[in-house]
């Protein structure tokens, strides 16, 4: 059956949908969703209508290994704090992992910086440097921040995405090659054309179903015909970050509350409910159904290639 011309087509597509609600323990639980299968290099396309959004908040689209973190690292391929508006892909590995050799003219974006990062003897060091070391416990860089690309489109995740109906985000980690890429497109009608047709091919045109439609089978993703990425690190031989920080990663999808990352930030990034509340753990305490309304993920699909050979992905 055809869907009412007065209704949007999303409203009749699958989604994954993730929320939180008040629970015994307390007024809200994060959430948290974990595949099983284990990589070591791959394309991974997670296509979103809706990201969680605004103070208190901490989502993220990652891959590690928790057992034996951070020896075989961490990616970022999505993560939003609070209101910050721009995506960001971080790596989080051990020592001798630093992106102080990405190539003149192979990305878009900047580094993330750090500044005012307390010294042993208790004084700030007010030094402005990039953050591109990736290891975690850089004494120069905030505790775990990593080497962290900031994109260029200031409505990459958060209010201005989800405003713009979702959006599209790409990492493409090949060792062989020697590199990892990272992009995002929003709104929708941006993805460049093998992208869209990729994205097509796999779930079908027609949303009621699950055939591939006139497609016959899934068009081959040709990331070099997709522009620039916003981010861009160098790994693997000839490089200043080997290939094997990275191993045996599984996919994590979560919503975290407050934390370490939106809680420690909640004054910065929301001054006007800190002064009020006092903490952003007392914000989500008072219930503040505007606000939460919008913490969800609505997810329209995660799609993984790996490539056969080292030459097509398949």
């Amino acid at each position: 059956m055809e869907p009412p011309s007065n209704r949007l087509l999303e409203d009749y597509e699958p989604f994954v949908y993730m929320s939180t609600l008040p629970s015994a323990t307390g007024p809200y639980d994060s959430i948290r969703l974990e595949g099983l299968k284990r990589y070591n290099r791959g394309l991974f396309i997670l296509d979103i209508r809706h990201m969680p959004e605004g103070c208190g908040t901490w989502p993220a689209f990652w891959l590690t290994d928790e057992a034996n973190w951070p020896v075989n690292g961490e990616i970022d391929i999505l993560e939003g704090v609070n209101t910050q508006t721009n995506a960001k892909m971080a790596l989080h590995t051990t020592r001798e992992c630093v992106m102080d050799d990405v190539p003149l003219g192979t990305r878009t974006g900047a580094w993330d910086t750090a500044v005012g990062v307390p010294k042993k003897n208790g004084e700030l060091d007010m030094t402005l440097r990039d953050a591109n070391d990736c290891f975690v416990y850089n004494p120069h860089q905030w505790l775990n921040q990593g080497c962290v690309t900031v994109s260029d489109n200031d409505s990459s995740i958060g209010t201005g995405l989800n405003d713009n109906g979702g959006g599209v985000y790409v990492l493409e980690w090949d060792p062989i090659n020697h590199f990892m890429k990272g992009w995002v497109f929003t709104p929708h009608a941006s993805l460049p054309p093998n992208l869209r047709d990729v994205l097509h091919s796999v779930r079908g045109s027609n949303n009621n179903n699950n055939i591939r439609s006139s497609y016959g089978q899934v068009v081959q993703p040709e990331p070099d015909q997709w522009g620039l990425p916003y981010a861009y690190y160098p790994i693997g031989d000839g490089t200043n970050c080997p290939a094997t920080h990275f191993r045996n990663m599984h996919i994590i999808f979560n919503l975290a509350l407050c934390g370490s990352v939106a809680g420690n930030r909640f004054f910065l990034d929301c001054p006007a409910l800190h002064k009020k509340y006092g903490s952003c753990e007392s914000y989500l305490a008072s219930n503040p159904e505007d606000a939460i309304s919008e913490f969800y993920w609505k997810i329209r699909g995660v799609y993984v290639f790996e490539r056969e050979w080292e030459k097509a992905w398949v």
